[in-house]
C-alpha cells in the first residue's frame, strides 16, 4: 500500500512540475525523499505519452 501512495505522490508531483505550480517546499520535500532524478523522469515520460495519446484521441474524435 505504502508503495502505491509513493506513486501516487510522485504523479502529482511531476503533474505539478508540468504546470509549474509545484512549491519550494514540495520541492525539496521531493528530492529529500528520492536519491535520484530518475523516478521522476520515468513518470514525466510516461505522462507525456500518456498527453501525446490523448491528444490524438481528442483529433480523431473531433474530425
Amino acid at each position: 500500500m505504502k508503495a502505491i501512495k509513493q506513486v501516487w505522490e510522485l504523479a502529482l508531483s511531476v503533474l505539478a512540475g508540468f504546470f509549474g505550480v509545484q512549491s519550494a517546499k514540495n520541492y525539496k520535500k521531493d528530492f529529500s525523499e528520492y536519491d535520484s532524478i530518475f523516478p521522476f523522469i520515468v513518470m514525466g515520460l510516461l505522462m507525456l505519452v500518456g498527453f501525446i495519446f490523448f491528444v490524438i484521441a481528442l483529433v480523431q474524435l473531433a474530425s
